[in-house]
């Protein structure tokens, strides 16, 4: 699926990377910045570029590139969707997507970015239960973490260990029984 996934500024400088099989080289970072170089626009690049090693798939917001890279026959909306979901997330999580926003709290972005896809496969996408499993960065967390024995971000949602996530736990219902149709052929 997803090899790797790279946030480019405006000038073409990597600042995030997040490789999740294997480590890409940087090489290819350089490759998809020829393409955009060559093209009327930013906006006019074309979001898969196919290379001899693999596939550049990218979306850009608000100046930044969002750049995965994949190396299999991939879905290419599948990715796409991906990379919007992850801008819809980070600007949930700081209030606007910028280069500055991402600096500045590029623990958290990492964090995300590591819930959000597991080895490469979408996985948690909502931005309700990433920020149950990992608080946006709040003065009231950085309080919590200088004056508590332990981190905001190491203790778990009461639903983030049930192996069913949308269950909570220590429900207890009066009758357990399971309805099922049985077709004899």
């Amino acid at each position: 699926m997803i090899q790797s996934l790279f946030i480019i500024n405006s000038k073409g400088d990597v600042f995030i990377e997040k490789h999740y099989r294997g480590v890409t080289s940087r090489t290819v970072c350089d490759q998809f910045w020829k393409f955009v170089m060559k093209a009327p626009s930013p906006s006019e690049v074309l979001p898969v570029i196919p290379t001899p090693k693999c596939y550049l798939v990218h979306i850009q917001r608000n100046g930044l590139f969002f750049l995965a890279v994949v190396q299999s026959d991939v879905p290419p909306l599948l990715v796409l969707e991906f990379l919007g979901r992850v801008t819809e997330v980070f600007r949930d999580y700081f209030g606007a997507l910028s280069e500055e926003k991402l600096r500045e709290h590029f623990s958290v972005v990492y964090q995300v970015l590591d819930e959000m896809c597991d080895n490469g496969f979408p996985f948690n996408t909502e931005p309700g239960i990433l920020k149950d499993l990992i608080p946006p960065p709040s003065i009231m967390g950085q309080i919590q973490q200088i004056f508590m024995d332990q981190p905001a971000e190491a203790r778990l949602p009461e639903g983030a260990t049930s192996a069913i996530q949308w269950g909570k736990l220590g429900i207890k219902h009066t009758n357990n029984e399971i309805l099922m149709d049985i077709i004899e052929s």
